[in-house]
């Protein structure tokens, strides 16, 4: 992997190279005890004076939260500062991409503070139902991530409503099940700690404040029925 000294940011030779974001996150944080270990490790190619026999690389490293407990404080230190369109950017690239890899709840939620629009669309479809049909993201995830999107101003459509039956066939836990039932009628539930999560004080869902408005009148949204789912590292 390359690692960019100015900021921290990795690279790799290839596209898709996964590496774990506290990892990433320590590098970023650019100590200098981690420049002195890796300038005494053996083939590790520094450069030196603007000198470097080394081509550099160009895809960026995709950070994995796989093992990492506090997953939205790593999300919050790594974006920072992102805007909404870069949020929302980020929100459609994560929920439709085919790498195989799952995505996390608190990635969703991350953009969703930055501003990210929650009614945009792929392909004619919304990102909640990207969301919803992931195929690598398990239940207790895409239901947390289509609560955020739902409380963000996601509508819930016949597609949408679709998915959400296919993940119902292959639940298991009554309260995520009824969880599930509440989503697709409209009415997007509280998240529970069964979602798979620890929450913590800095955890919250977004909503927006039409929604607030919505709950003092008492009016709920409209939705169709459900009726049933050789390394190295260099520094430049």
């Amino acid at each position: 992997l390359e690692l960019d000294f100015a900021s921290g940011w990795l690279k790799a030779p290839l596209p898709g190279v996964r590496l774990r974001a506290d990892v990433a996150m320590l590098l970023q944080s650019r100590p200098a005890e981690v420049w002195q270990f890796l300038a005494g490790l053996p083939a590790i190619d520094l450069e030196r004076d603007g000198v470097c026999g080394i081509p550099q690389y160009c895809y960026p490293v995709l950070l994995s939260t796989v093992g990492v407990r506090e997953k939205l404080a790593v999300y919050r230190a790594m974006y920072p500062k992102l805007g909404p369109v870069a949020a929302t950017r980020l929100l459609r690239t994560s929920l439709t991409s085919k790498d195989g890899a799952p995505y996390d709840a608190e990635l969703v939620q991350r953009c969703l503070e930055c501003g990210a629009e929650a009614t945009e669309h792929f392909c004619g479809k919304s990102v909640l139902y990207w969301a919803l049909v992931h195929p690598a993201t398990c239940g207790p995830v895409a239901q947390w991530a289509a609560i955020q999107l739902s409380r963000a101003g996601a509508r819930m459509g016949r597609h949408e409503v679709k998915a959400i039956g296919a993940r119902l066939e292959k639940e298991e836990d009554q309260d995520r099940a009824d969880d599930w039932r509440s989503l697709a009628s409209g009415r997007p539930p509280n998240p529970r700690p069964s979602l798979g999560r620890r929450r913590s004080s800095s955890d919250s869902t977004v909503s927006t404040p039409a929604e607030g408005k919505g709950r003092e009148k008492g009016a709920g949204s409209s939705a169709p029925r459900l009726d049933g789912s050789q390394r190295s590292v260099r520094r430049r």
